[in-house]
């Protein structure tokens, strides 16, 4: 257990003692559960696709449409729409690239 996750322990059993004071006995502790909060699957996939979408990066040209040869047709209109931009590959070669959207990264990435 973290130090936040102590404190917020403590500090639930400490609510529940006040909220049922026991008379003439002392400050009893009383009984409570506590079960961490569980992050829901979509909210960590999305932070990760978050931490690792990079908007400035640039993919070939060829790579983008052959990602997208069977993908649907709203990705396709998405695509269609981006404008290339000129870039150097690693050996000095001169290509067309794309800066992809968040949407198009989602559906490469297989989550889409």
């Amino acid at each position: 257990m973290s130090d936040s996750e102590k404190r917020a322990a403590c500090a639930q059993k400490r609510r529940a003692e006040k909220t049922n004071p026991k008379m003439g006995t002392g400050n009893k502790p009383k009984m409570t559960s506590y079960k961490p909060r569980k992050e829901s699957i979509d909210s960590i996939v999305k932070k990760i696709i978050k931490e690792i979408y990079e908007p400035k990066k640039l993919y070939p040209v060829e790579s983008v449409y052959m990602g997208i040869a069977n993908a649907p047709r709203e990705i396709k209109q998405l695509v269609s729409r981006l404008e290339p931009i000129p870039c150097v590959n690693d050996r000095g070669e001169k290509r067309s690239c794309f800066r992809i959207p968040e949407v198009l990264y989602v559906y490469f990435s297989g989550n889409y």
